[in-house]
């Protein structure tokens, strides 16, 4: 789906309804035909959890040979994703919801993330990418909503998937850039990587389309587990720390967030999150190496370099507004930094303290003013240099 399109109530395209295929997980005709009108039933109260439950027992004992027989991986995962999305029904129930869960969902959930290698509960890569590339193979979207609501969620997940396409081949560019400091192709490579996050920032500013109410009926199914696991968010897109981490060093801030987030990060990227951090503590990443003057910039590659921090930075602040606009009650009597001065100012703040949580398990005024403070902080390093030389 082109970013045009997102959250505009696009129906899916007649190409990918054509194409459907069926789903390999035992679960699929429940958990995309069903259960998000038996949500919808829960909320408006013409359904109790209690029928919720002995219902989606049923649907458990039907399937569980089936799913007790499978040994291929692929199906594996797509059964992992349909089992977490029944258990967020529960959610917004929060301290009760493993009570009031089928028992049976519960063990089959941390069977298979034993028996596969796979996540006990719902994670970014399973609801964002997984997600996503079965819509793709098969015309359906995993939803907690129906009805037009369900295809602003099935938007919110997409345009999380393929924007970060962007903002990885940016960090990809950068790292390059890192490892090849004099290779003569630096301010190629800059142009590209000032593309590639224009383009991911641009994805960032149609999220200010997705209305409070749709946003308002997904994000309870969306909430911590009553363990305090950690559910999905966007703030565990891997592409955007590893630009971060490939553009500056990190801070001590910057580390806690990775610490703490580390194990909900999609699994291809945690070794390489590890490693970028560990390299670009000890200086190498762009700006360090533009300050010890390792990699040399004319003119234009420098300006270059500064209009794809000034992108980053717009990504920052419109992250920061789109939250703003869907949790107010998160940034009442908060100071909420919104000028370049302001974001200077406040500096990075503790994202574990007391305070509005996002669904990430992180105070969210601390968490999205610190990352843009960082970015600031890149800006203001990269114009000392400048003015230097």
């Amino acid at each position: 789906m082109n970013k045009s399109d997102l959250f505009t109530s696009l129906p899916d395209s007649q190409e990918l309804v054509a194409s459907v295929e069926s789903s390999i997980s035992p679960l699929g005709e429940y958990t995309l035909g069903e259960m998000p009108n038996d949500l919808a039933a829960v909320r408006d109260g013409g359904m109790s959890y209690t029928e919720l439950r002995t219902k989606q027992e049923a649907v458990l004992t039907d399937v569980a040979l089936q799913i007790a027989g499978n040994t291929d991986p692929h199906v594996a995962t797509i059964t992992q994703l349909d089992l977490a999305f029944m258990l967020g029904g529960y959610l917004p129930l929060e301290a009760h919801a493993y009570r009031e869960a089928p028992a049976q969902l519960l063990g089959l959930l941390d069977q298979h993330a034993d028996r596969f290698g796979l996540p006990a509960r719902m994670d970014y890569e399973l609801i964002i990418d997984i997600n996503t590339e079965e819509y793709r193979r098969t015309g359906h979207m995993r939803t907690f909503t129906n009805g037009n609501t369900a295809l602003a969620e099935r938007d919110f997940y997409q345009g999380h998937h393929d924007s970060e396409v962007y903002v990885k081949a940016a960090a990809y560019q950068l790292r390059n850039i890192v490892e090849h400091p004099n290779n003569g192709n630096a301010g190629r490579i800059i142009e590209a990587a000032s593309s590639n996050m224009r383009i991911f920032r641009e994805y960032m500013a149609t999220y200010m389309r997705l209305t409070k109410d749709d946003f308002g009926t997904m994000r309870p199914y969306l909430a911590s587990y009553p363990d305090g696991i950690r559910n999905a968010s966007g703030a565990f897109m891997p592409s955007v720390q590893l630009t971060e981490l490939a553009l500056h060093a990190p801070t001590a801030e910057q580390g806690m967030y990775m610490d703490e987030s580390m194990r909900y990060f999609p699994r291809w990227a945690r070794d390489i999150l590890g490693d970028w951090r560990e390299q670009s503590a000890r200086g190498c990443n762009v700006l360090d190496l533009v300050t010890n003057g390792h990699l040399e910039l004319d003119a234009h590659s420098a300006h270059t370099l500064k209009e794809l921090v000034d992108e980053f930075l717009k990504f920052r602040t419109a992250h920061m507004a789109a939250t703003r606009k869907q949790i107010p009650e998160a940034f009442e009597g908060q100071v909420v930094p919104v000028s370049r001065r302001q974001l200077a100012e406040f500096g990075e703040p503790d994202i574990m303290a007391g305070g509005a949580k996002g669904t990430a398990g992180f105070v969210i005024v601390n968490v999205l003013g610190g990352a843009a403070h960082r970015i600031v902080m890149a800006q203001q390093q990269l114009e000392a240099t400048q003015v230097e030389t």
